[in-house]
């Protein structure tokens, strides 16, 4: 009998396993990057010759729409404002510059489109940072797109934004009155 049921357990923590291992594999092929998407990128280079440079991929804004305060997603959803039309808008704007400040720091901030080289960054936020210019250290972080969209889902699950964020006064309680049609 002791015989059976360990056999019994065994086979249902093979079964288990699988069954995770399964869900791992299609929750990987799902938040695979999406050949054609284009990249945010910003650059800030400081008087002083210290560089950083990010680079993420426009399809992150699903994410970041998911895990916003509730007041912010409500005000998006009575403006009918959905992260796909904004990816869409800022598509079409590949090659612009969305920021240039020049002077003493300089900030650039653009719409990158795919291209051979950028095909390797795809799936990661880039982050690299260049202190004191050339001669000072050079830090690369790459973040795969699969584990910050992962991210996002057990924020959005656990609800720690809605009830850890206040919004400042000023947007708190933000009403749309009437739509204008563009």
């Amino acid at each position: 009998m002791m015989r059976r049921i360990r056999k019994i357990l065994r086979y249902s923590l093979i079964l288990f396993l699988f069954m995770i291992i399964s869900a791992l594999a299609v929750f990987a092929i799902s938040t695979a990057p999406k050949w054609g998407d284009a990249l945010l990128k910003v650059e800030v280079r400081s008087h002083n010759g210290d560089e950083v440079y990010v680079s993420v991929p426009l399809s992150l804004l699903k994410t970041s729409f998911s895990v916003m305060p509730k007041e912010i997603r409500r005000l998006c959803r009575e403006l009918e404002l959905t992260p796909d039309m904004i990816t869409d808008e800022l598509k079409t704007m590949a090659g612009e510059d969305l920021v240039r400040i020049t002077g003493g720091d300089d900030v650039r901030v653009y719409i990158e489109g795919v291209s051979k080289d950028s095909l390797a960054s795809q799936g990661f936020l880039k982050v690299s940072v260049r202190e004191h210019g050339r001669g000072g250290h050079h830090i690369h972080v790459w973040i795969p797109r699969g584990l910050i969209t992962f991210a996002g889902m057990v924020v959005r699950v656990s609800g720690v934004v809605d009830h850890y964020v206040e919004l400042p006064p000023e947007i708190a309680h933000l009403k749309v009155f009437h739509k204008i049609e563009m």
